[in-house]
């Protein structure tokens, strides 16, 4: 055998090892788990209420809170229904120095109920902004209806678009407020790893099969119905909204138990 041909050969063995190597690394990494998205940081507490704990604790819509939660870095309103907005509930998270988020007509329901917050602690922020600080960040997205009155696109309500650091890196949790499916949901494509989709027929989609369409157009890994009380003989949608993403690849539906 020439040289050239023993080199041609070694080098062919070579590219075969290093693949051997790779295919088999690859087969035993573990697959991702629900913590990797982001998913083990959050709590739910019914309808449209979260909070997400991962080093500083954000609230997202807090109503009927239990007793001895911790309290708020940051609080994240949507709009001002009371489904999705309670003062009971913002003072009992109240800490020292709560940060609280939301659109205009939210933020002056909570200086017109004179909380014990300073103005440096009450932000009014509309759809397409970011907030980054040194503890946590989140972008907003808007949140309306589309073929009911109840939630107008002028009163610039919102969703968010949390980013929490998880072991895959900066996981993006959308919780989307109260909204059908809306033209500004083709931008999430690709940029949301777990999708919270309203599933409530009254204030959010019209139906699950519109849940399910929006969930196909921002394309998470994981998608969660909200919307929903999550006491016994409400989850029937639920359950349809997690059924009919199984015949979808690539998305996992998932419910949450109440807390």
């Amino acid at each position: 055998m020439s040289n050239r041909l023993k080199y041609l050969f070694g080098l062919f063995l070579g590219i075969l090892f290093v693949f051997s190597a790779n295919a088999h690394e690859a087969a035993d990494m573990p697959s991702l788990s629900k913590g990797d998205y982001g998913m083990s940081f959050v709590t739910w507490y019914g309808n449209n209420s979260y909070s997400i704990a991962y080093g500083v604790t954000l609230y997202v819509d807090p109503v009927n809170i239990p007793e001895g939660q911790p309290k708020a870095d940051a609080i994240l309103l949507t709009h001002t229904h009371p489904e999705n907005f309670s003062i009971t509930d913002i003072q009992k998270l109240l800490g020292g120095y709560t940060h609280i988020y939301g659109p205009a007509d939210v933020i002056a329901r909570i200086r017109d109920e004179k909380l014990k917050v300073g103005e440096d602690q009450l932000h009014i922020i509309k759809p397409f902004e970011e907030v980054v600080t040194g503890s946590y960040s989140f972008r907003t997205v808007p949140a309306y209806n589309t073929t009911k009155a109840l939630h107008p696109q002028e009163n610039d309500w919102l969703g968010y678009i949390i980013s929490v650091l998880t072991p895959r890196g900066d996981a993006k949790l959308y919780f989307s407020g109260d909204t059908n499916k809306t033209v500004e949901m083709d931008d999430l494509n690709g940029k949301v790893d777990v999708a919270f989709i309203s599933i409530n027929k009254e204030h959010g989609m019209d139906s699950v099969l519109e849940a399910v369409s929006a969930v196909t157009v921002i394309d998470p890994e994981i998608a969660v119905p909200m919307g929903y009380s999550g006491d016994a003989g409400s989850d029937v949608e639920a359950d349809q909204f997690v059924g009919m993403l199984s015949e979808v690849d690539g998305i996992d539906g998932e419910m949450l138990n109440k807390k």
